[in-house]
């Protein structure tokens, strides 16, 4: 998802990188690797970012399903060969 989300949060709460991090319980490296290019979060941190916005449990998961419809789905697995 390359967690825009987070993105999202962290200027609803006028927090930077470094305090962001911090209120995830995570580093500061692994926050900006979760917001730039990470296509999946831990639930753990999902939930502190949900308490940290202050919304609903249905505006956050709006939000969710918004970032969610922007991922192309990738197939998984092999590809049957034609013969």
């Amino acid at each position: 998802m390359a967690v825009k989300l987070l993105k999202k949060v962290q200027e609803s709460v006028g927090y930077n990188d470094y305090q962001m991090s911090k209120a995830l319980g995570i580093s500061q490296s692994n926050y900006v690797y979760l917001v730039d290019e990470a296509q999946s979060i831990r639930i753990d941190v999902l939930v502190k970012a949900w308490r940290l916005s202050k919304l609903s449990g249905r505006e956050f998961l709006e939000l969710i399903e918004v970032e969610a419809e922007k991922i192309e789905p990738k197939r998984r697995g092999r590809v049957a060969k034609k013969y």
